[in-house]
């Protein structure tokens, strides 16, 4: 204040001209002024030289509002501590520094007395500390009001947000945000348009503002049709019904109607979670096996709610993570990661069936009617093979022993109709006997195939004839070769009488043939072209010349049909012929090595060389007295009986009529011995 008076009276001296007073400053003594010399004009009282005695420098200027250094200006110049930070910094102090203001050092930021404005005003380093007040309200005063549903309360500062703010005291049912000090809360909604039977306005009266309600019942409500006569939705005890409606039903129905008249529709039910309602009504859910839940599915709202599966049931598997599918398969229990077939989902996984399993190879049966089956597999009876239905089964499936005599193998082993083991063996007509008989074989009966099989007859019998020997019943009297007549030829003496009869063949079985011996031994047969009768005892030669009605020729009766009435050396002639007759050198194929051998009776050459007809012949007409068997006779020498004729592997010494110095044991036998039977005349 002094400073700008200082400039007032300089001005004034500038425009008014100097009088002498106590404020003139330089005033020349003339002027009339008291004049002093200070420029202060300050007067004794305060501590200078008095006013009008000359100026004492005291030292360099300092902040103290004196000319320290006399030179007409006060606290001028850099003082000490001006600029110097000041020692309290916090709060709105920071920055403060040292200034000369009157005087006197002050700090450039004072601590004030603290406000509700979010800062430390006083710079004690707290904000907002002590509940300051602002500029409208006083902390601690009370407001509000405590009629109807407001409660009074006092204004506290709100450290939160720097105003003071009408609250309940920290810790009521209302109180909220009550950091340090501050006590805030709402009171009452302002208005009373709610129907909540409150005085939400706190003038006296509840529910006065709320408005009168749409129309309600039998007609559209919330989207819905009410059931009820129409009538107006009205504030009635502090709750919105509709009054005027009329037959409300005793509870709500999900079917898109005000069932219960009370304005809304389908309010008890929850379509967004609701299974049994899932995104409208009546759209129950039933996914199999599972228990269902009800939800969004893309999680947005966007779609309507759609059934889900909360859980599957026990032993259920929802393997294709489909919700509308459910839980597909089971009850199920996981027992294998590799699906057998075995009646029993191993992985619990549908999409590994059983029915697509391979069964392992050669599973099936490939003989007879199983040929070309293929193997299911049927659950618990494992694998089953497809058979063809003329396979032999049981009830179960399985292949039992066939049956049926068909042609078929029905139980697939390899045998046709074994259960008929005499099909295909050779059988003879009933009725009849001997080449009469008709043969056939056995067959299955068509007309019975479970049934014995029968003789089919594929060559019939032939009619009576002469019989012959040749091990059948020719004249179909039932006995085999009876009264057959053999090829016998007569031994006459020099004067033509017939001494006796030979065989003119070899003796050989009732049933040989050009190849095989025969197995029939019931009598001795003289054939031509047949395998002759060897490896056989004497005894029983003897016996099958009794049977044919003859018997067993002596040693002479044998020579005398071999030399002939000439004497011949060999049946032929006194010759050796090697090709004549089948000894040891006759080599009957013409090929090396010579493999001796019996050949048939009257042995056709086989070689083409040799004649067609055996030239072993007597002059009797007797075949094969030289070679091929070696022959009994009924003569004894020293016990033993004598063999005559040579075999096929004897020399030509041993094949004359007369060599007679072979005798043999009644029961020797071999397979180049054999016999023929003489005959009495």
């Amino acid at each position: 204040m002094r400073a700008a008076s200082f400039v007032l009276v300089i001005a004034l001296a500038i425009s008014l001209s100097c009088n002498v007073n106590k404020y003139c400053l330089n005033c020349a003594t003339d002027d009339g002024g008291v004049g002093d010399g200070s420029l202060d004009g300050l007067s004794d009282a305060d501590g200078n030289q008095s006013d009008g005695g000359p100026c004492t420098p005291t030292g360099t200027e300092i902040c103290d509002d004196q000319d320290n250094d006399c030179d007409g200006a006060t606290d001028e110049g850099q003082l000490p501590e001006v600029d110097e930070p000041c020692s309290e910094q916090r709060g709105e102090c920071a920055g403060a520094v040292k200034q000369c203001t009157n005087g006197a050092i002050r700090c450039s930021k004072q601590p004030v007395a603290e406000k509700c404005n979010l800062l430390d005003d006083d710079c004690d380093g707290v904000v907002d500390n002590g509940d300051p007040s602002d500029a409208l309200h006083a902390s601690g005063a009370k407001c509000g009001t405590d009629a109807g549903e407001c409660v009074a309360g006092r204004f506290h500062c709100n450290v939160t947000t720097g105003v003071v703010t009408c609250g309940l005291a920290c810790g009521t049912a209302q109180a909220f945000d009550c950091p340090v000090g501050g006590e805030v809360a709402p009171f009452g909604t302002g208005t009373d348009t709610v129907c909540n039977a409150r005085d939400d306005d706190c003038d006296g009266d509840f529910d006065e503002e709320v408005p009168g309600g749409p129309a309600c019942g039998g007609g559209t409500v919330n989207g819905g049709t009410s059931v009820c006569a129409r009538g107006t939705f009205q504030c009635v005890g502090g709750a919105t019904v509709c009054v005027g409606s009329t037959s409300p039903e005793p509870f709500e129905r999900c079917d898109n109607l005000d069932n219960d008249c009370n304005g809304n529709v389908d309010e008890t039910f929850d379509l967004a979670t609701d299974p049994l309602n899932c995104g409208a009504c009546g759209a129950a859910c039933n996914l199999a096996h599972a228990f269902e839940g009800c939800a969004d599915p893309d999680g947005a709202g966007a779609a309507p709610s759609a059934c889900t599966i909360f859980v599957c049931e026990t032993g259920f598997h929802d393997n294709d993570a489909l919700e509308t599918t459910g839980c597909e398969f089971g009850p199920c229990t996981i027992t294998s990661t590799i699906e057998v077939c075995n009646g029993v989902d191993d992985d619990c996984n549908p999409n590994t069936s059983e029915a697509s399993l391979t069964a392992p190879p050669n599973f099936c049966l490939s003989q007879g009617a199983c040929q070309g089956a293929g193997a299911m597999c049927q659950g618990t009876n494992g694998f089953v093979c497809a058979y063809d239905p003329a396979v032999s089964v049981d009830a179960n499936g399985n292949i039992v022993p066939e049956t049926s005599c068909d042609g078929i193998d029905n139980d697939c082993d390899g045998q046709i109709d074994e259960n008929q083991p005499n099909v295909g063996d050779g059988c003879l007509e009933a009725g009849k006997q001997g080449s009469c008989q008709g043969r056939g074989e056995f067959r299955c009966d068509s007309a019975n195939p479970n049934g014995p099989a029968v003789c089919v007859i594929t060559t019939p019998g032939a009619s009576p004839t002469t019989e012959i020997c040749n091990g059948l019943d020719d004249d179909c009297d039932g006995v085999l070769d009876n009264n057959a007549v053999d090829d016998m030829v007569a031994v006459t003496n020099g004067a033509g009488t017939v001494v006796f009869r030979i065989d003119a063949f070899e003796a050989s079985r009732p049933d040989a043939s050009l190849t095989k011996i025969g197995t029939m031994s019931h009598r001795a047969c003289s054939r031509p072209q047949v395998i002759p009768w060897s490896s056989i005892t004497e005894p029983q030669a003897a016996q099958a010349c009794a049977a044919a009605g003859k018997r067993l020729c002596t040693s002479t009766e044998w020579q005398a049909a071999c030399q002939g009435l000439a004497l011949r050396t060999y049946p032929y002639g006194n010759t050796y012929q090697s090709d004549a007759c089948n000894g040891n050198d006759y080599d009957h194929d013409c090929s090396a090595p010579d493999d001796d051998r019996a050949l048939p009776t009257k042995t056709a050459m086989g070689c083409p060389t040799k004649p067609a007809q055996s030239a072993c012949v007597s002059s009797f007409g007797a075949f094969d007295l030289s070679g091929n068997l070696k022959e009994w006779t009924s003569s004894q020498t020293q016990g033993a009986f004598q063999v005559r004729g040579g075999g096929f592997d004897t020399a030509a010494g041993g094949l004359t009529c007369q060599f007679d110095f072979v005798a043999m044991e009644a029961g020797f036998s071999f397979p180049n011995l054999g016999f023929r039977c003489c005959l009495d005349p």
